[in-house]
């Protein structure tokens, strides 16, 4: 192999990262989608579609320096709040636009425009000491999808518990995942 390790002034010489073609094997990989903005660090969602086809990507409520995920909170006892999220994946930053928020409380999330509760992907029982979270409560992990099509596999998730520090979007396919490895093997 005939390269370089230094160039003629004596700093290192790296290589230009070639990005290899999926195998067949590998095609359950989820792949980035076009609508997810990627930076060096991370991604940003442009484009986040409640269960009726409205995009809730706001462009007035800037968080994190990108347009927020506008959502509507129902709590208990039917009040409403409006919040902007962070459409910044892993990121938990929020803007209360109207309305209160207790922290812990568990609300329903629905569209800000037409109402419609967001699809439950999954429950989800805390682990002891997790934080943020009661061993005894029932989460639900809700969706949105990031095209018209309303593609589970093209969705991101996250927890109905307000205000809680270390809840933020996920890739819907990562938490489906982390159920599979959670079922018994009936092969």
């Amino acid at each position: 192999m005939d390269s370089k390790r230094f160039d003629d002034k004596g700093k290192l010489i790296i290589p230009a990262v070639v990005k290899r073609k999926k195998d067949k094997q590998k095609e359950s990989e989820f792949d980035i989608p076009e609508i997810i903005k990627e930076t060096r660090t991370f991604y940003v969602i442009k484009q986040a579609f409640c269960p009726n086809g409205h995009n809730l990507v706001d462009k007035k409520h800037i968080i994190s320096g990108y347009p927020g995920i506008r959502l509507r909170y129902k709590r208990k006892d039917n009040t409403k709040t409006e919040i902007a999220i962070s459409a910044v994946l892993g990121d938990p930053q929020n803007i209360i636009l109207h309305g209160d928020l207790i922290f812990g409380e568990l609300v329903e999330i629905h569209c800000p425009i037409c109402d419609v509760k967001l699809p439950i992907l999954t429950h989800y029982k805390p682990g002891k000491g997790e934080p943020g979270f009661n061993k005894n409560e029932i989460i639900d992990i809700v969706a949105l999808y990031l095209t018209p099509e309303l593609d589970y596999s093209k969705a991101i998730s996250f927890c109905n518990k307000a205000g809680v520090v270390h809840s933020s979007i996920k890739y819907a396919h990562e938490i489906i995942s982390d159920i599979y490895k959670q079922l018994p093997d009936f092969g």
